[in-house]
């Protein structure tokens, strides 16, 4: 029966040959951490659990850099009346993720 330093050491040398074999490690173009935007929404946003969810999964799949090249990060469609933070909201996301209080595409559908 082997000794648990060495087999410490024969996982150490499986660990590295299997990195080494994998590739390059894809590492996120975005600088942002989804927790801190989250903690940074939920003091500014009230009364939205729902909606606060469906952004941190958002965050998540933004942050993991998996989605298309030529696609957007994330579609959202915000419904409410005058008020509640809709565009604010979009807002502190934007400033999150890419600096910028103004990087967001904003359709305004009144009439």
């Amino acid at each position: 029966m082997p000794f648990i330093n060495e087999r410490l050491e024969t996982n150490r040398e499986t660990l590295a040959r299997n990195r080494a074999d994998s590739g390059p490690v894809r590492v996120s173009r975005f600088r942002f951490e989804p927790d801190a935007v989250m903690a940074s929404l939920r003091a500014n946003i009230v009364g939205q659990q729902h909606a606060l969810e469906a952004m941190e999964s958002m965050l998540v799949r933004v942050k993991a850099d998996i989605g298309e090249e030529n696609r957007p990060l994330a579609v959202h469609l915000f419904l409410g009346p005058t008020g509640v933070g809709k565009t604010e909201t979009v807002r502190l996301i934007a400033e999150a993720i890419h600096g910028s209080r103004d990087a967001l595409c904003r359709i305004d559908m009144n009439t």
